[in-house]
Parts: C-alpha cells; structure tokens; sequence
C-alpha cells in the first residue's frame, strides 16, 4: 500500500494547512481530539483511538502486517505484529471455533 506521506511521520495532519480549524492549522490533534471528545461527553477518547481501530480492522480482514505497518508508519513491522497480530483473521476464528467446541455460543 503506497503512501505519500512522509517515511516515519503517521500524523502527517499535524501542521498541514489543508486542515485547519477556525481559520487556522491544526498544531495539536490531541487537544483537538481532547476538546471535541470532552464536548461529546465521551471519555477515554485520544489520538490513539482513530490510529488504532483501522489497523484492527485491517488485521481482522487479512491485511498483512507488513502493509498495515506502513499504513501506520511504523518503522518495523515487528512492532505492528506484536501489537495486532491478535486481531488477525486466522487468530480470531481459531479463538471463535474453541468457544463453539466448549459450548459457548448455543
């Protein structure tokens, strides 16, 4: 999966004047992020969530670690194997046929 962003630099939103909120950059999508969630009433919220829940559902529809890890840019898919590797198809169906065997789901 090619990307135009730059190698190492995942949140390539950060000071991009294509994104902007009142008339100007956004510098901090944590405080961003951090307002919106606050004025939803949500919590638990952080600029973690939106990064994290696609590579899951990467890894659940077989992407390979490799392009979820340049998705992500990561430096070393490593990193990304040992963080979603439990969130790949095979693992999850593995994990979802013991629980029919036990008798988990009647």
């Amino acid at each position: 999966m090619p990307s135009d962003r730059p190698a190492g630099r995942s949140w390539a939103i950060i000071g991009d004047p294509r994104y902007e909120w009142a008339g100007k950059p956004v510098l901090s999508l944590e405080k961003g992020l951090g307002t919106a969630a606050n004025n939803a009433g949500l919590e638990g919220v952080s600029p973690h969530v939106p990064r994290h829940a696609p590579a899951v559902w990467m890894a659940g529809a077989r992407i390979s670690m490799d392009e979820i890890a340049r998705f992500l840019g990561h430096r070393d898919s490593r990193v990304t194997t040992y963080v979603y590797a439990r969130f790949s198809f095979p693992i999850i169906c593995g994990v979802q046929r013991t629980c029919w065997t036990l008798g988990w789901f009647k």
